[in-house]
């Protein structure tokens, strides 16, 4: 991915207080943190707004690993 469409998901991701960087592979890692009922919902939440924050920056493809972290 290019530094210019970091720079553009790092700015679409502000609203939500995300964030985005390479990952130990290269490839973009995003964090986004949701407060929801269950883990159901949680993950629901972050792939929509990753979804649209990838959409907004007109950046397609399919993620190739999603992660949880739960805090209590």
């Amino acid at each position: 991915m290019s530094p210019d469409s970091y720079a553009a998901l790092f700015i679409a991701l502000q609203k939500v207080n995300g964030g985005v960087g390479p990952s130990a592979s290269g490839k973009p890692s995003v964090r986004i943190t949701v407060t929801a009922n269950d883990l159901a919902e949680a993950c629901d939440a972050g792939l929509r707004i990753a979804a649209e924050a990838l959409m907004e920056c007109s950046i397609t493809g399919v993620p190739e690993h999603v992660s949880v972290t739960l805090s209590l």
